[in-house]
């Protein structure tokens, strides 16, 4: 038999292939009808050799990784890589056995072709299942414990009881691995269309909770003007929504625009979706009175900082993340003031302004804050929906237009035409003109100026 490869140049003599196994994932891939991304060869004897003459072959680059005695050789040939390592143990079965989930506990002899299956791995691909090889699987690797669900989510497949069950067990052991392979899997589960399955699962046998500790407190707090409301339930509830709007942002995207056009902050929705699992760590303080400037206080504030710095998120990320858990509230807010008849088109341009190109981010997730029963506007989110929609039209119809033109007012003019001195309180001063302009209330420079000089005029307050 001649093994090709779709990358190779020709084929490569079966003489040469002799105790060389195609392994793991790349199995599973070929059996569920997938074309791999990578090939993962193990040899039974000297894979830097076989690493060499097959890169030869190819074309490709040879990388060595990992530490002595845990070797690996990677060949890269453009965008198709092909990794090559020492068989584990003293056969390809016992190697086998030594790793995570039976449907990557498969093997093809390359130069025979025979499926080597010492875990029942076909039959739980044929059904749908992601069960562990062994108990000591997630002891080897605690990260482990995240590919579990990791694998159902990808696959779309169910993981077995058994595994659950040792799954809570052992979900301590995730603390130890290193930051950022916790990132990867999450991440990876993230990007799916069935996070919210795999993040209920994960909460239920304790494992959510053993990696983000911080989400545990959530479920013995209760406000007490709701007493019905669990914030973790709230949380869980929230993020399922989340995933259903981003697969259906219609619900609240005005119907005459694109909802590609949402992706503004260029943020993966992966980031977002991370964003609403811990927006309940940060909460407001008692003090309700702050909705024109948008700058109330919060409890709990660097949480989320710290949970982004602990599983090494970027820095990109990490603001991004902040910013929604911290400003959540702000289009609950509007809609409230709407309710109640209070709110202004400056409060609305101030919040936009502040929303930057976050804005719509920020609508899409309190609307599956409101959809998953948020303690503020239980049973109103059908209500805010239609008010988020209203204020997103305004958003891109009229907000931006307005915005991509220049100010009519500079801090030059302040001076030359005002005979002001510069001063802190000019930052505060444009920013209400800019405000007024972006509402529709100041259409011309002399109507800025106007303004101005009649806000100086009054000056009750400090202008800061």
């Amino acid at each position: 038999m001649i093994l090709k490869l779709p990358w190779s140049r020709g084929t490569f003599p079966v003489t040469r292939l002799r105790q060389v196994y195609l392994v793991g994932g790349s199995v599973r891939d070929l059996l569920l009808g997938r074309r791999p991304i990578d090939i993962d060869l193990a040899v039974a004897g000297n894979p830097r050799a076989f690493a060499l003459r097959l890169a030869a072959h190819t074309g490709g680059r040879l990388v060595p990784l990992g530490k002595p005695g845990l070797r690996l050789y990677r060949i890269v040939n453009g965008t198709q890589v092909i990794d090559v390592s020492a068989v584990a143990g003293q056969s390809i079965s016992e190697d086998l056995l030594r790793r995570d989930f039976t449907i990557n506990a498969l093997a093809v002899d390359v130069a025979s072709g025979d499926i080597i299956d010492v875990c029942g791995g076909r039959a739980d691909l044929a059904a749908g299942r992601v069960r562990m090889v062994s108990r000591s699987a997630f002891e080897q690797d605690p990260v482990r414990l995240i590919r579990t669900f990791r694998m159902a989510a990808v696959l779309r497949f169910e993981v077995t009881p058994g595994t659950a069950a040792a799954v809570r067990d052992q979900a301590m052991l995730i603390t130890r691995p290193a930051g950022e392979r916790i990132r990867d899997e999450l991440l990876k589960i993230l990007e799916t269309g069935r996070a919210a399955d795999a993040i209920t699962q994960m909460a239920d046998c304790g494992l959510l909770s053993a990696m983000l500790p911080e989400l545990a407190a959530l479920s013995s707090k209760r406000p007490a003007q709701t007493p019905g409301c669990d914030r973790f339930e709230h949380t869980l509830k929230a993020f399922s929504e989340i995933e259903n709007l981003l697969a259906n942002p219609r619900t609240v995207s005005p119907f005459d625009i694109d909802p590609v056009v949402w992706s503004l902050a260029s943020i993966p929705a992966a980031i977002l979706k991370f964003a609403i699992l811990l927006h309940e760590l940060v909460r407001p303080s008692a003090d309700r009175n702050d909705l024109h400037r948008f700058r109330r206080p919060t409890v709990n504030c660097d949480a989320v900082k710290t949970i982004c710095a602990r599983i090494k998120l970027s820095n990109r990320q990490t603001n991004y993340v902040d910013f929604i858990a911290r400003k959540h509230r702000w289009p609950l807010l509007l809609f409230e003031a709407n309710r109640r008849k209070r709110l202004s088109n400056r409060a609305v341009s101030r919040f936009f302004m502040m929303g930057g190109d976050k804005t719509p981010d920020l609508f899409l997730h309190a609307a599956a804050d409101a959809a998953g029963g948020t303690c503020e506007i239980r049973h109103q989110e059908q209500t805010f929906d239609g008010f988020a929609r209203g204020l997103l039209r305004r958003y891109f119809t009229e907000f931006l237009p307005r915005k991509n033109s220049p100010p009519l007012l500079t801090g030059d003019d302040l001076i030359d035409l005002l005979g002001l001195q510069p001063a802190p309180f000019f930052k505060s001063l444009l920013t209400r003109i800019e405000a007024d302009r972006l509402a529709g209330r100041l259409q011309t420079k002399d109507e800025a100026i106007r303004r101005v000089e009649t806000m100086l005029q009054r000056r009750t307050a400090p202008i800061r």
